[in-house]
């Protein structure tokens, strides 16, 4: 299967929200498995899919699946950093990720 799909399918799971916010987090997660460099679009999609699961609130979610979330984001985070290292949007993109950062530590 091709990487785009992938990032698409998860993008149409993200935009359904609720429930399907796990299942698009699975599969911008299988999306860089399939391209593991250049896919910043993948890497967005799961740091705003982690991001949102973290605000949804969901009282189910078990500590262990908090820090997977957690660690995804903070992945993904590291790898959009590094890609944006050079640019002139390095700050700006910096600055959004670590306001992401915040909310989830406000979860934990």
């Amino acid at each position: 299967m091709n990487h785009l799909l992938l990032c698409r399918l998860a993008e149409i799971y993200f935009t359904m929200g609720g429930v399907h916010l796990l299942t698009a987090r699975k599969y911008f997660a299988q999306s860089l498995e399939f391209k593991k460099s250049g896919n910043l679009r993948s890497l967005h999609g799961l740091a705003a899919c982690c991001h949102a699961i973290a605000e949804s609130g969901d009282s189910k979610q078990t500590a262990a699946e908090a820090e997977v979330n957690s660690a995804l984001h903070d992945f993904a985070s590291v790898q959009i950093s590094k890609a944006y290292a050079k640019t002139p949007l390095s700050e700006a993109v910096v600055e959004l990720l670590q306001t992401q950062r915040a909310a989830l530590d406000e979860l934990d």
